[in-house]
């Protein structure tokens, strides 16, 4: 498969248009060193620290040459988006076809250039950083039923739930109208019992799935209803 960069934010999925000669993936840990009398140092292992991505690239002003990937947009496009999304306090989720990397993210640093003789193609480096949601647990407190009272009340049976749960990477049979962006903006095609994978989820628009061919080219966002777990 192909390699592109894909920023979704906000249901929008944009394509960087050139690709980076190298990307820098780091992953690193979060253990700590102590020192023992008994057993002299010691590590405490803990949770790994976020993963970050970097890379350096351009947004190219002529869009006809072969490496261009994205021809829609200018540079000014693409810097007023990474700066959107670094004002916005949201993550975006940044995802890299061909290696694996699928993560919601945040824009850690975005620094631009323009150098002579090609001043209106815009260089850059930039930094994502993995982004994980603290997640609040609440404890419901019930008032105590005697074992008594609660041996009188019937026990009804919880019918098992048949339909299966739509995650990344699920294989579905679609039936439903493509759509570009997750609020179903820019109607297309309509799908027909077309088996698809599902590379995106957006529970916030009314057509959370983005699904793709079997062999990774993108099709569209489709309604919940529309999607069938094989």
């Amino acid at each position: 498969m192909a390699i592109g960069i894909f920023v979704e934010y906000k249901g929008q999925v944009t394509q960087l248009p050139v690709n980076p000669e190298e990307l820098k993936t780091k992953n690193s840990a979060n253990n700590e060193s102590t020192t023992s009398i008994a057993l002299g140092e010691i590590t405490q292992m803990s949770f790994p620290k976020l993963s970050e991505v970097t890379f350096t690239s351009f947004f190219p002003r002529d869009t006809f040459r072969s490496y261009v990937l994205n021809k829609s947009g200018t540079p000014e496009t693409y810097v007023r988006l990474l700066k959107k999304i670094m004002d916005g306090k949201e993550p975006c989720r940044l995802i890299i076809s061909g290696v694996g990397i699928n993560m919601l993210a945040t824009v850690e640093s975005f620094e631009q250039q323009r150098k002579a003789g090609i001043h209106e193609d815009v260089y850059y480096d930039i930094t994502f950083k993995e982004y994980k949601m603290a997640k609040a647990r609440f404890v419901k407190i019930e008032k105590k039923v005697s074992e008594e009272k609660k041996a009188s009340q019937p026990q009804k049976e919880q019918a098992p739930s048949t339909k299966k749960e739509v995650t990344i990477g699920a294989k579905v049979l679609v039936n439903g109208q493509l759509h570009r962006d997750s609020y179903g903006e820019g109607p297309g095609q309509t799908e027909s019992n077309a088996t698809r994978l599902v590379n995106y989820i957006n529970m916030k628009g009314s057509h959370p799935y983005h699904v793709t061919m079997l062999d990774g080219g993108w099709r569209g966002w489709v309604t919940a209803d529309s999607v069938q777990v094989l």
